[in-house]
């Protein structure tokens, strides 16, 4: 394992570890190839880590945009809908509604007022 390291970018010095086992190589050291092996394996390793996690990332980006596509598209609708209402028939729909309710609270009114009394009659 190579110092040097930032944080964020994992505890093997890739670029270390090459130079290292270069180095070994270089001096016929069979401990410093060994350890050279070892740690440009944790390096390929690491890197196989970082690309997963990038393309996570990617997925997830991906998928954000998507969604903020899919609102904007439903906000369009929503704000197009509001925007050419027919006046004319909400106007027609809104009294007929009213008519419709105060006819209600006139019968409520009129079977509240009756009591027991009324039918003993």
């Amino acid at each position: 394992m190579g110092s040097g390291a930032t944080a964020g970018q994992g505890p093997v010095n890739i670029l270390g570890s090459i130079d290292a086992l270069i180095l070994a190589i270089n001096n016929k050291d069979s401990a410093g190839i060994l350890d050279g092996v070892k740690n440009v394996k944790a390096g390929a390793d690491q890197i196989t880590v970082a690309q997963s996690d990038v393309g996570g990332r990617l997925v997830r980006l991906d998928n954000m945009k998507s969604m903020i596509a899919n609102n904007q598209n439903t906000l369009k609708t929503v704000f197009g809908d509001i925007q050419n209402v027919d006046y004319a028939k909400a106007g027609v729909l809104l009294s007929q509604q009213t008519t419709a309710f105060n006819a209600a609270l006139s019968a409520t009114s009129k079977l509240s007022q009756l009591s027991l009394l009324d039918y003993l009659k």
